[in-house]
């Protein structure tokens, strides 16, 4: 098993493509969500904060299944002790 075969997912395309893919998208929902809602002229503290938890969730659930295929539960992955949510 060489170290291209590891570093391949399934569709030929490998992790690091798929991690910088799913890194390229978070951003971008980011800075969207923020321009959406400064055009809706909301306060630029909640247009941070909305834009912030718009482009952390979607990176995490991308780079979770997209970039590095895990099967691991959420509650198994993000422990407790990282996460105000759990």
């Amino acid at each position: 098993m060489t170290l291209s075969s590891v570093a391949r997912l399934p569709g030929g395309t490998t992790r690091a493509g798929r991690f910088a893919l799913a890194g390229g998208l978070a951003p971008t929902l980011h800075w969207l969500t923020m321009v959406a809602l400064v055009a809706a002229d909301f306060d630029a503290r909640l247009v941070t904060a909305w834009g912030a938890i718009a482009g952390s969730a979607v990176n995490y659930f991308l780079q979770r299944a997209h970039a590095f295929g895990s099967q691991i539960l959420h509650h198994r992955a993000v422990p407790a002790t990282h996460s105000p949510v759990c």
